[in-house]
């Protein structure tokens, strides 16, 4: 209803005020409105968090921890599993490719 069109093969993407957008369990996404377009791309499915604000991409583990002993390990994070972001975010605002 509010003319932001998202795509994508994750379980599901939360967009917060076109500023953040995090994508859970999936590979990419494509996010456009008035003529923007901006698409996140990655080799393997994953949790990923990108922010208007920075152009940094964090890829978070599909897996958060593992329980053996008695206790939680973490699972390291992929280092950024072949994720890139290019074109330009809804309601302006480039990004470089």
């Amino acid at each position: 209803p509010d003319g932001l069109e998202v795509e994508s093969d994750g379980a599901f993407v939360v967009v917060k005020d076109r500023q953040t957008v995090t994508l859970v369990g999936g590979t990419g996404l494509t996010m456009a409105e008035d003529g923007n377009e901006l698409t996140l791309e990655g080799e393997a499915v994953a949790t990923v968090t990108i922010r208007r604000d920075r152009e940094d991409i964090a890829v978070h583990p599909v897996i958060a921890h593992d329980t053996y002993g008695g206790a939680d390990h973490p699972r390291p994070a992929p280092s950024n599993a072949g994720f890139r972001m290019r074109g330009t975010w809804p309601a302006g605002g480039v990004v470089s490719e």
